[in-house]
C-alpha cells in the first residue's frame, strides 16, 4: 500500500546492506532488490577491494534497468506466471519479468492480447536477444527462453509500437 500511496514521489534506497556475497549470490540479491523497486547500496563494496566480476555484474544490472522504463513501473509479483519469480509492471503497457534460475518458460498472468517487443537479458553475461512484435494471444502467456540466454534472466516486455 505504501508503494501505491507514494505515487512515484519517492524512491526506496536500501542502504547498509553488508556481506551481500559475491558472484551469483550477489546478483540474486541485487536483482531481487531492483525487482522490488529498490536501489541498493552495498556496504564495504568499493572499487579497490571488490572483485572486478562483481562490479561488472552491478554494471550489467544498471545498464539493463536504464534501458527500460522501470521508473514508470511498480512491483506486481501477482502477475508472475510459469517460471517467473518477480515482476515489475505498468500493467497493460510494459513489464519486466525476472527468474534467477529458469526451468521451463517465463510468463505473465493477465496479459492483454496483442503484439509485444521482448528484450531478453542474461543477467550473468549481459547478452541480449530482441524479439519484435511477438504475438500474445492468451491472458496467461509464456515464452521460451531464446538460444544463448542462460537460466538467470530478465525480459523487458513492452507493447509493440511504444
Amino acid at each position: 500500500r505504501a508503494w501505491k500511496d507514494a505515487r512515484g514521489r519517492f524512491n526506496l534506497n536500501m542502504s547498509e546492506a553488508k556481506e551481500f556475497g559475491s558472484g551469483k549470490a550477489l546478483r540474486d540479491k541485487s536483482w531481487a532488490c531492483a525487482m522490488g523497486g529498490a536501489y541498493v547500496m552495498i556496504l564495504e563494496m568499493d572499487i579497490a577491494g571488490t572483485p572486478r566480476s562483481d562490479l561488472e555484474d552491478c554494471g550489467r544490472l544498471v545498464r539493463f534497468f536504464e534501458s527500460t522504463n522501470f521508473d514508470q513501473m511498480a512491483p506486481h509479483d501477482e502477475l508472475a506466471f510459469a517460471g517467473t519469480k518477480y515482476v515489475l509492471a505498468r500493467p497493460g503497457d510494459s513489464y519486466i519479468a525476472y527468474a534467477p534460475n529458469l526451468d521451463g518458460e517465463i510468463g505473465l498472468k493477465g496479459l492483454k492480447p496483442g503484439r509485444y517487443d521482448l528484450r531478453w537479458f542474461d543477467c550473468a553475461t549481459g547478452k541480449e536477444v530482441v524479439q519484435k512484435a511477438v504475438k500474445a494471444a492468451a491472458a496467461n502467456q509464456t515464452w521460451p527462453r531464446p538460444q544463448g540466454i542462460g537460466k538467470e534472466l530478465a525480459v523487458h516486455i513492452r507493447r509493440a509500437g511504444k
